[in-house]
């Protein structure tokens, strides 16, 4: 799905406007205990090559975010479920304290997408007792309308996806939650909603009009999100490292998550947003397309606070920055690179205290060589990049084989692993002689 883009004056939140909502919603849960299972869906036949053992040792992104966010929205009662360390979970038969979860949030990539469904077919078996289930993740943005009609009745599926960012999902939250009474669940405080036309004005959702009875007629689709500019506003995630369930066999939930100072005994890797954007416009690449052209950052001082908080607190010392492109702008990145330098984890500098990687393109690390030495001294020890094609004949992003030549000879002299990422379509061959 191709995503519009919203005007230049209308792309972001009104700042400070996630704070607001954030403490609005905050005081409307307040002595509220409102159960919530997120689970982030994978799908084992997808390790292969480099994701072995990584997959079970980094926390992706989104149970990250999604669990900062609602621990810092007021809800307490939240436990983040990553697949890959509890492959049998079943929504079905988890309880918290006794009840099932209340609201159901799933993530999936699109390689994730069977096991992300099984597990909406599997909350529906719960019948009147079953859970809101809301879907997220890049296969929920670009894909939504897969997560409806999974039943051979067409009845059974998601019953909002988010194809937004935090934002999106706590207007939405805040919308359930203004409808509900004291008896309500929060799939009825949904459904009420929905019925009045009040979910239309949220841009960032799709739903279908009708109560689930049957395939939708059609889906409503409200529109592209408007995006948090500023990314400090959003919350750490250490608040969210105490909600992870341990790693297990089991169908059902632990009585008690995994305490946040015990994570790094099972998570070694934290995935973090650095930066959000790329001047790149490739033409098989939706991610420009996705911030709407536009470039976000976090403050360096904000990222050094929350890298310095996870070491400390949970004892992970390697981190992997999300980024589209982190030398896209020179000086964002120095900033964040002077910061990150200076930083500490208890008497130790970044340097010998933390291993961070992030992506990047051949042509703007070329373009800021000078701040490599910078950029060990700021931990940095790998460096993703988007080669896509070695001879730039299929795909040109500035990258030439001497470049390429050149770019990693230097990042190993400055102790900087480089990790060329390549693309390759199935109509070429893996190998050709004499040539590239």
């Amino acid at each position: 799905m191709e995503l519009p883009i919203r005007p230049q004056s209308d792309r972001f939140t009104t700042p400070g406007r996630y704070r607001e909502l954030e403490t609005q919603l905050r005081r409307r849960i307040e002595g509220s205990d409102i159960p919530i299972l997120f689970i982030y869906a994978f799908d084992p036949r997808t390790r292969l090559g480099p994701f072995v053992f990584v997959d079970k040792t980094l926390v992706p992104g989104a149970p990250r975010a999604v669990g900062a966010a609602l621990y810092a929205a007021g809800f307490r009662n939240v436990r983040l479920v990553l697949q890959q360390w509890n492959p049998n979970i079943q929504p079905s038969v988890t309880r918290f304290d006794g009840k099932p979860p209340e609201v159901l949030m799933i993530s999936a990539m699109q390689i994730h997408s069977a096991p992300a469904w099984r597990l909406i077919r599997d909350a529906w078996q719960l019948g009147d007792d079953r859970p809101l289930i809301l879907a997220g993740g890049p296969k929920a943005v670009y894909e939504p309308w897969d997560f409806f009609g999974l039943s051979p009745d067409g009845r059974e599926g998601a019953d909002v996806v988010v194809t937004g960012e935090e934002y999106v999902l706590l207007e939405l939250l805040d919308r359930i939650v203004e409808m509900k009474g004291p008896s309500d669940t929060m799939l009825a405080a949904f459904e009420r909603a929905r019925e009045g036309g009040l979910l239309e004005d949220i841009p960032g959702l799709v739903y279908r009009p009708d109560a689930p009875d049957g395939p939708p007629p059609h889906l409503v689709n409200t529109g592209v999100q408007r995006m948090v500019q500023d990314l400090d506003e959003l919350p750490l995630a250490l608040e969210a490292m105490g909600l992870f369930e341990p790693p297990h066999a089991r169908t059902t939930l632990s009585s008690q998550p995994v305490p946040a100072e015990q994570l790094g005994r099972h998570a070694k890797i934290l995935a973090m947003v650095t930066t959000h954007g790329c001047q790149f416009h490739c033409p098989y690449c939706p991610i420009p397309a996705y911030n709407q052209f536009t470039f976000r950052h976090r403050s360096p001082q904000r990222m050094v606070e929350e890298i310095a908080g996870i070491a400390d607190l949970c004892g992970m010392t390697k981190f992997f920055g999300t980024d589209d492109n982190f030398f896209s702008r020179r000086e964002t990145a120095e900033a964040a690179l002077a910061a990150m330098a200076r930083g500490k984890v208890g008497n130790k500098p970044f340097r010998k205290a933390i291993t961070f990687a992030t992506e990047a393109t051949e042509f703007d690390v070329l373009k800021n060589q000078d701040l490599l030495p910078l950029a060990r001294d700021a931990g940095m020890r790998g460096l993703w990049l988007g080669i896509e094609d070695l001879t730039a004949g299929l795909v040109n992003k500035g990258q030439t084989v001497e470049k390429t030549k050149t770019l990693f000879k230097l990042l190993v002299k400055h102790g900087i692993a480089p990790m060329p990422m390549m693309m390759h379509h199935d109509g070429q061959p893996l190998w050709t002689l004499r040539s590239l």
